[in-house]
């Protein structure tokens, strides 16, 4: 017997955080928004319970407030996944028309949603105040505005301590030029950044010496985490911040998804498609090669579903301010560039992302 009310009397091995979670999936299925069939609530409640804890523990680390507003907002990453999963299920009949499929078809998707992101918060079941963490408090709090933008603008090399102005003046001019004439700062090694964001974190702090102490605390790496970074392969001084946000959280995803017996088979067969959701952009997990989408039109279908809905949340609800239309142009624009220089020689790409973008806009899903 399935045990649907899993969400009234959860695991005992579910912390603060994972307990978090499960409230917080409850809510949105129990939302008087939704008009969900019992059969479609009651599956997705057996999806949820058969979450491990551990798994859900994990999700409940993206759960963290930012100390500091991004973009005006104070919003955690995992509440990104929940308007995610609340547009799915606010248009999950338009759905299975797009995607061709039932009620399995929404339940796989919410759960490749959930699990999408699970690399931000590391690599390995968090221990408190263990080095480990600092991949979580990255994403967590160290997340880019346009604050960071205005700063690196107005100043100049002159203006880094020495460490970090050396790794500045290492990289291609091309880059320097887009870091001060244009703020844009992917090129920065993660250190820069860091220094950057804890500038503007503490400008922002003012005389308030609980927030000036976390701008210090929070945006400066000890030496144990320095050296965790470098035991995964991640170099602070080297590796630039578009490779650690994009990159490395699929990478970090794959790790901790594959430990064990963290996902049941059902569970194990949608990781692949959760962890491809940056496919336009050349991402894909270790093991998962282009031709896996190539050769199956339907996953294909359903990876740039997710990835379109993933791109479109991110630039709707974080960076332009509940803009429906500049998201949608935002997303398709980045989408169909990223197809055309990294699969060139596979224009059908294109065209499938196009036709899922033109119905999703079509019928209001995005």
């Amino acid at each position: 017997m399935i045990d649907y009310e899993y969400f009234e009397r959860p695991s005992p091995l579910l912390n603060e955080v994972g307990a978090r979670i499960v409230r917080e999936l409850h809510r949105v299925l129990s939302s008087p928004e939704l008009s969900l069939s019992p059969e479609l609530k009651f599956s997705l409640n057996r999806s949820f319970a058969a979450c491990s804890p551990v798994l859900l523990n994990h999700l409940g680390l993206l759960d963290e407030i930012p100390a500091f507003k991004t973009n005006g907002k104070l919003a955690s990453q995992f509440s990104y996944e929940i308007a995610m999963i609340k547009r799915l299920l606010t248009n999950e009949l338009k759905v299975k028309e797009l995607l061709s499929g039932d009620n399995q078809l929404i339940v796989d998707l919410v759960f490749a949603i959930l699990i999408s992101d699970v690399g931000k918060a590391g690599v390995m079941e968090a221990v408190e105040n263990q080095p480990s963490l600092v991949i979580q408090r990255i994403f967590n709090q160290a997340i880019f505005t346009d604050a960071h933008k205005e700063w690196l603008k107005k100043a100049k090399p002159t203006d880094f301590p020495d460490q970090i102005r050396e790794l500045i003046e290492e990289l291609p001019e091309v880059d320097r030029k887009n870091i001060f004439e244009k703020g844009i700062f992917f090129s920065l090694p993660i250190e820069a950044y860091l220094y950057v964001i804890k500038q503007v974190a503490l400008g922002l702090a003012k005389n308030n010496a609980d927030l000036t102490d976390k701008a210090e605390n929070l945006f400066t790496l000890t030496k144990g985490e320095q050296e965790f970074l470098l035991s995964i392969g991640v170099d602070p001084i080297k590796t630039p911040m578009r490779s650690f946000f994009t990159n490395s959280h699929i990478r970090f995803g794959r790790i901790f998804l594959n430990d064990g017996n963290l996902l049941n088979n059902e569970q194990k067969e949608m990781a692949p498609l959760a962890l491809s959701h940056h496919l336009s952009q050349g991402v894909l997990p270790k093991g998962t090669d282009i031709d896996l989408f190539l050769n199956d039109q339907q996953l294909l279908r359903k990876a740039a579903f997710l990835e379109i809905l993933d791109k479109f949340d991110a630039f709707y609800s974080r960076f332009k301010e509940n803009d429906c239309v500049a998201a949608r142009e935002s997303t398709w624009k980045i989408i169909s560039s990223n197809l055309k220089s990294n699969y060139g020689q596979y224009p059908e790409l294109v065209d499938v992302y196009k036709e899922i973008f033109d119905s999703m806009v079509g019928s209001e899903i995005i």
